[in-house]
């Protein structure tokens, strides 16, 4: 498992092979959720300049959040703006994104809003880190991914913070 969250980012990013976990640590505000943004962009661009190098893969990745279940409008004017800018790149680099939602009631109404406003790649609504990771792991299994055995075994239990 790799750590490759940037100080101060409002999400520490966990990489367990093909399957990544961001984990919201911390409340996000404009100036820190942007650093997060752009921590995002340099790591995704620093893999498609090595994509000559190396055999390319895609992400599964679980969007955990934790704070703020509902962030602020300038917050989602931010990650919207990035999807749109950044969505020939998320076509490239991920295979599918979730996000863990416990209400039923909010779970619902954010699969919803996904059927009308579609992400770039295909998006799961899940209620909680178990479930998450079982469907990242069959995703990357679908696709011929590696995902790290101590994800594999332990599922949760691999890392003391999920």
């Amino acid at each position: 498992m790799g750590i490759v969250s940037k100080p101060g980012s409002p999400y520490r990013v966990l990489d367990f092979g093909q399957v990544q976990i961001q984990m919201q640590v911390a409340q996000p505000t404009d100036e820190n959720f942007l650093a997060h943004l752009d921590a995002e962009t340099q790591r995704m661009n620093g893999y498609l300049r090595s994509r000559d190098r190396v055999v390319p893969h895609k992400a599964v990745v679980i969007h955990a959040p934790s704070c703020d279940l509902i962030p602020k409008a300038s917050i989602r004017r931010l990650q919207a703006e990035w999807i749109i800018r950044n969505e020939h790149v998320l076509k490239i680099m991920c295979h599918s994104l979730a996000i863990i939602v416990p209400g039923t009631i909010v779970r619902n109404a954010v699969t919803a809003a996904l059927w009308l406003a579609p992400m770039p790649v295909p998006m799961k609504v899940h209620r909680d880190m178990d479930a998450a990771v079982e469907w990242a792991i069959r995703e990357a299994d679908s696709i011929g991914g590696q995902v790290d055995s101590e994800l594999r075994l332990g599922r949760c239990a691999a890392h003391p913070s999920l």
